[in-house]
């Protein structure tokens, strides 16, 4: 080999150990985890011998109900002479019954007192909030020839009655109303001798 060939091999020899040098003083890096960013993925635990469970959205909490001030009315069948609550009517609409309660207030419907409500829901207030969930609708002309002593309202108010006749749809939403134009379709009765203690307010 000549003095060139000598001296090519040298230079080589020197190339390859700078450059190796230069690696060694470098440090090798391994990404991490604050590199990449990894959005979470929604995992579930396996349940034993089946698989992996499927997450589902929680439902909302459930709404309770506010209670009504009355009680719902539930239809049921009747005996003969059995007579229902005030509030159950709504479930008899269209029947002829035997309706039971305890009279809260008596107003008239028109300026001549030939019509007259007797209100048999405590929840209404006041004769200005007519006319509850039920109401006996009284034909007075009817039923007497001259109003008795002392006025409708002592004679009914504060009173147990029990009410014969058809029940019917009144103005109002869930209102019922019984027609009553003959004495024997209603009755003052002991409120102790109520079939339905309930609806005499016992």
């Amino acid at each position: 080999m000549g003095v060139k060939g000598r001296f090519l091999v040298v230079c080589l020899l020197l190339l390859v150990v700078v450059a190796c040098g230069g690696q060694e003083g470098q440090e090798t890096r391994v990404p991490t985890a604050a590199d990449t960013a990894v959005l979470p993925l929604p995992t579930a635990e396996p349940t034993a011998g089946g698989p992996a469970a499927v997450p589902t959205a929680t439902p909302p909490p459930s709404v309770t109900p506010r209670p009504s001030a009355t009680p719902l009315p539930t239809p049921r069948p009747l005996a003969e002479g059995e007579c229902i609550a005030w509030y159950e009517t709504p479930s008899f609409l269209g029947r002829e019954v035997c309706v039971e309660g305890k009279v809260n207030f008596v107003r008239s419907a028109n300026p001549a007192r030939t019509l007259v409500f007797l209100v048999l829901d405590p929840a209404v207030p006041d004769i200005d909030h007519c006319c509850g969930l039920f109401y006996g609708w009284l034909y007075v002309d009817k039923m007497y020839d001259a109003i008795p002593t002392g006025g409708l309202r002592e004679l009914f108010e504060g009173k147990c009655v029990r009410l014969h006749g058809t029940v019917e749809k009144a103005e109002g939403r869930g209102r019922c109303r019984m027609p009553i134009k003959a004495l024997e379709q209603l009755d003052i009765i002991e409120c102790s001798d109520c079939q339905i203690p309930g609806a005499c307010g016992l």
